[in-house]
């Protein structure tokens, strides 16, 4: 065509979806292999991610930044596997509006972490799982995200950790059929302790909690203004040998 490569790749660039996967980066999705370098650098990569119908065993806690949008082939389909209890080593960062620092060095399964005093923004995480190994008794987080903004979450689930789904300040946020499973499912706006705790303009559509234990309510809701939760339920809560404190929390 007489055109130079760099020209043709601009002419194929804006007619391309570009996507990445953890197999890209060397991930064998076994469930057993530890996948968290290849799974990192996949968040990391600036590209969408799609995860394949497979478990990804990771020993580490994972996190995404900003604008990063993972895509599995459904909650119960594809799924990241921890099997350690190690914390994230990430670095103490400010809270948005100078309220004071927060701690991410967390056992988690994933993180969204923001820029230093701002929010993660942004963030659309559809089609798959987050889970702690059955053996490791309901510990840590699954998704912690305590300061984001403008996101999108569709059959999306947390489980078998203490926390599964945990905000602290989220706003115009939208959770569609997602699902915490925990101790306590749900955590919207925070626990006593957390900085700038709330938010705004959210929506919770057929969403549920899982398992609710001794001392924990399946959802935990503080300071959430002009948001809506249709739909939302609660199964398994606690048993007879550990009533959960209740359903609902809702301060």
């Amino acid at each position: 065509s007489g055109l130079s490569q760099q020209e043709i790749n601009n002419e194929i660039r804006p007619k391309v979806n570009f996507y990445v996967t953890p197999e890209n980066f060397g991930a064998k999705g076994d469930g057993i292999t530890d996948d968290y370098e290849s799974l990192q650098a996949c968040f990391l990569s600036g590209l969408n991610v799609h995860l394949n119908e497979k478990t990804y065993a990771t020993s580490k806690t994972l996190y995404h930044r900003s604008n990063v949008s993972i895509t599995g082939c459904g909650a119960t389909n594809s799924i990241i596997l921890k099997t350690t209890t190690d914390t994230s080593g990430l670095p103490v960062l400010p809270a948005p509006a100078g309220a004071g620092n927060v701690i991410y060095d967390r056992d988690a399964i994933l993180i969204a972490l923001p820029e230093p005093g701002d929010y993660c923004k942004g963030v659309h995480l559809t089609g798959f799982s987050l889970k702690k190994a059955d053996s490791l008794n309901f510990t840590g987080y699954g998704y912690f995200a305590p300061y984001i903004g403008q996101c999108t979450f569709r059959d999306f689930y947390a489980s078998v950790t203490e926390y599964g789904i945990y905000t602290v300040n989220c706003w115009m946020t939208e959770w569609v059929r997602c699902q915490g499973q925990g101790k306590a499912g749900w955590v919207i706006g925070g626990l006593t302790g957390d900085l700038t705790r709330g938010g705004t303009s959210s929506t919770f559509i057929s969403c549920w909690s899982l398992s609710a234990r001794a001392g924990y309510y399946a959802w935990n809701v503080y300071n959430m203004h002009s948001s809506t939760f249709i739909g939302a339920s609660a199964d398994f809560i606690g048993n007879t040998d550990s009533i959960a404190l209740g359903v609902w929390n809702v301060v």
